[in-house]
């Protein structure tokens, strides 16, 4: 019997002790420092000690509280150039590298002010510790620390843009999130309608059927059973057409256009020919038994052939693209290939191309098909469409 798995290690609490332990190695590794070159001129139990460790220790905590870190720092140095105690030149580190965290973490007014502070503080610690003023090593102290707040200050800059920059992206994401929903919805919105207007001439066709049905019940048992069977047809395919709507919102009711004649399947040549008068050279073929189709699947089969062409006019350039509608068993397949460059557009962006993709992708889904469309090997653009015949 195989053995369970050992159990993987908590990568997450290493995750959150991992800024800690970067921001403490260095406080560590000074202060480590620091107390070898004490150790080396005296005994460790005395004043030096204390305060390399207060100019060492707190710069753990200097992400977190620049400031405080800072002035621990500070105040470490100050009393060890008023006490004129021999000290660590690790210890020393300690307030050039506050100050780069002052000047990292903190506004410009004030980690200026802070850089201002530090530099007379190294000033004025000389003449504490006997030694000249003006010189050589104080202004090299005063340049080193210059130079760990222009760095500083350079990262808070580099940071503020980068994170400016995630910002602008982020919102350019959810702009184009939101867009590509918008496009998804009002498609949604336009399939409904048109698939609304199928089921309310359907339910207008029980009606008028049903409204018939006392002068074929006169008319003898023969005439009415055919109007009765006619009326349950009808009603059941618009159930079909209902159930296909349900989930799809109809926007805007009022102003519609009135029901009109919706295209499908038999109008299909006539939008070929349209097509080649816009000057795209179009092969149409039909593969199968041509048999009579839902009206959903009807009116699906032209918009997607409509808007699959329309895409090749836009984007394929000087191109020829071939139309096939293949009937099968339970399905019907539909091909819309070219030799173009291709659509080339994401249909998550506002393109044309990717507005009509996304069409064709609801109305496919919506019948329960699948889509498949990319450039070809070959060159071009190749999309199949699979939608079953059945409801599914």
């Amino acid at each position: 019997m195989d053995r369970p798995p050992p159990p993987l290690p908590n990568l997450g609490r290493w995750s959150s002790w991992r800024p800690r332990v970067g921001d403490g190695s260095p406080a560590l590794l000074l202060a480590g420092v620091a107390l070898l070159e004490l150790a080396q001129t005296g005994p460790l139990l005395r004043p030096e000690t204390v305060l390399a460790l207060v100019q060492t220790l707190p710069l753990a905590w200097r992400r977190r509280r620049p400031l405080a870190v800072w002035l621990a720092v500070a105040l470490g140095a100050a009393v060890w150039a008023a006490l004129g105690a021999d000290g660590s030149y690790a210890a020393l580190f300690g307030g050039p590298i506050a100050v780069y965290a002052v000047a990292a973490c903190v506004g410009r007014p004030m980690s200026w002010l802070i850089f201002a502070a530090t530099a007379i503080g190294v000033v004025a610690a000389f003449p504490l510790l006997g030694r000249p003023v003006p010189s050589v090593d104080a202004a090299l102290l005063v340049a080193v620390v210059g130079t760990a707040w222009v760095m500083g200050d350079a990262a808070r800059t580099h940071a503020a843009y980068t994170a400016g920059l995630e910002e602008r992206a982020a919102s350019l994401e959810r702009s184009r999130q939101e867009l590509a929903r918008r496009i998804r919805l009002e498609e949604r919105t336009r399939i409904a309608r048109e698939l609304h207007d199928v089921v309310a001439h359907h339910i207008s066709m029980i009606a008028v059927q049903a409204e018939t049905g006392p002068y074929l019940v006169t008319a003898g048992p023969e005439q009415a059973t055919e109007g009765f069977a006619a009326i349950g047809e009808t009603a059941r395919r618009a159930l079909t057409e209902m159930r296909r709507l349900l989930g799809v919102l109809r926007s805007e009711p009022d102003g519609s256009p009135a029901l009109a004649p919706q295209p499908g399947f038999d109008d299909i040549p006539d939008l070929v020919a349209e097509v080649r008068q816009s000057g795209l050279a179009v092969d149409y073929a039909v593969r199968g038994e041509p048999r009579p189709l839902a009206a959903g699947v009807d009116l699906s089969a032209y918009r997607i052939v409509q808007e699959a062409l329309t895409n090749v006019r836009r984007h394929a350039g000087p191109a020829r693209a071939g139309v096939v509608v293949e009937f099968a068993d339970r399905l019907i397949r539909l091909s819309v290939v070219d030799d173009g460059r291709g659509a080339g557009s994401d249909e998550g962006d506002g393109s044309a191309a990717g507005h009509g993709l996304v069409g064709i992708r609801e109305r496919a889904a919506m019948l329960g098909g699948t889509v498949e469309a990319g450039p070809r090997p070959e060159g071009g653009y190749a999309m199949f469409v699979t939608i079953p015949l059945a409801p599914s």
